[in-house]
């Protein structure tokens, strides 16, 4: 998997990345608020809601392009949906020296793993 504009440390479960030059920790400073898949596309956007200060908020758009696999599993039903926001830890996955996978895993339980041929990140700020 080529990545680009983003850097993840591999083969250790992490809660940071960075972007932009910004370290933005997705568990303790930033909400999940979502995916999009497009099965025509082949195309997955991951979004979070990240606060970048005290006053200054971002979203961050990771996008999985050419996706060749896809995993959702369910979340826990004995966890508030709240949780489901909350990122646990990613991690990347190596075959060699190459990215071969991501997996996402949320306190609420949800894990996400996703096989693609590139991710990409994009952090907009957000106005007001």
């Amino acid at each position: 998997m080529l990545i680009r504009n983003i850097a993840i440390t591999p083969n250790e479960p992490v809660i940071e990345v960075w972007v932009d030059d910004k370290n933005l920790d997705l568990h303790n400073n930033a909400d999940f608020m979502g995916y999009r898949y497009s099965i025509a596309d082949r195309e997955l956007e991951m979004i979070w809601n990240c606060r970048l200060g005290t006053d200054q908020e971002a979203y961050l758009t990771l996008t999985f392009r050419n996706v060749h696999f896809l995993r959702i599993e369910g979340r826990d039903p004995e966890m508030p949906f709240e949780e489901d926001k909350t990122l646990t830890h990613l991690f990347l996955y190596l075959n060699d020296t190459n990215v071969d996978a991501v997996e996402f895993t949320f306190w609420g339980g949800v894990r996400i793993l996703i096989k693609a041929a590139e991710l990409s990140a994009h952090l907009e700020k957000s106005e007001g």
